[in-house]
């Protein structure tokens, strides 16, 4: 018996090929490089008794039909081949002709009183009309009388649509015009703020050359007198809000200075 266990595919053959076992035969008739994958890719349930009576089986079955076989010539094996071929052929010629007098028979012909009937031929603009295409030889002036008809009739029939629409479901339109007028004016301060952060340094730098220092800080000055009450409310709502996170950053700051200190 082989232990497969723990063993790598190498010692595997060099043990198959000491023990007499043959490689591959349908790659050696077929000249081709053999090895033992027909023996190592077998499953386990071949290895079972129930799997090796069935594969005893089919190796006399095999056996028993290669010695047939071999008894016969190659000229009796083409005769017999062309005689299945003849059979076949013959069991098909016969189903076909059942099928074609099954089709000639007094019901699928047509009565011996029946009347012709021919088919109604059709103009090109009758064609065209049924298909719902425009006629192509039309002139320049009706196409232009066409065209202008339509779209006056057309623009009317949306006009009148529209304020049937408007009329029936006006919360619905006014709602739809609500939102898109707050989608466009984030999209064009979305856009205002990329442009913004993309050229901010540009312009800082132009700010500064055009704007004086002492009209900015004038300005400063008129903004924090006219507004210092709302300023010092707004600081103290931010200092109750973010109290815990004030008190430790001046803790921080604290720690900080007096290890700097010593």
């Amino acid at each position: 018996m082989i232990d497969f266990e723990n063993v790598t595919l190498n010692s595997l053959i060099i043990e198959l090929r000491r023990r007499g076992y043959d490689s591959n035969p349908v790659d050696q008739f077929n000249e081709k490089a053999s090895d033992y994958s027909y023996l190592l890719s077998l499953p386990i349930s071949s290895f079972s008794e129930d799997g090796f009576e069935a594969l005893i089986k089919t190796r006399d079955g095999k056996r028993e039909k290669l010695s047939q076989h071999r008894q016969i010539t190659p000229e009796r094996m083409w005769i017999r081949d062309l005689m299945k071929f003849i059979q076949k052929f013959k069991e098909e010629e016969e189903e076909e002709n059942n099928l074609m007098n099954s089709l000639l028979q007094p019901d699928h012909l047509p009565a011996e009183n029946g009347e012709k009937i021919e088919p109604e031929t059709l103009t090109e603009k009758q064609v065209n009309k049924h298909l719902g295409l425009a006629d192509t030889r039309w002139t320049n002036n009706e196409v232009r009388k066409y065209k202008r008809r339509t779209s006056q009739v057309y623009r009317e029939k949306k006009q009148e649509y529209e304020r049937m629409y408007r009329e029936k479901h006006s919360d619905r339109v006014r709602e739809a015009k609500r939102k898109y007028a707050e989608k466009t004016r984030e999209q064009k301060r979305k856009k205002e703020l990329e442009r913004y952060y993309k050229n901010r340094e540009a312009i800082l730098e132009k700010r500064r050359k055009t704007l004086d220092p002492e009209k900015v800080r004038e300005y400063n000055q008129k903004y924090l007198e006219e507004n210092f009450a709302e300023i010092r409310e707004k600081q103290r709502i931010y200092r109750e809000k973010n109290r815990d996170r004030i008190n430790a950053q001046q803790k921080r700051r604290y720690h900080e200075a007096k290890g700097q200190k010593k």
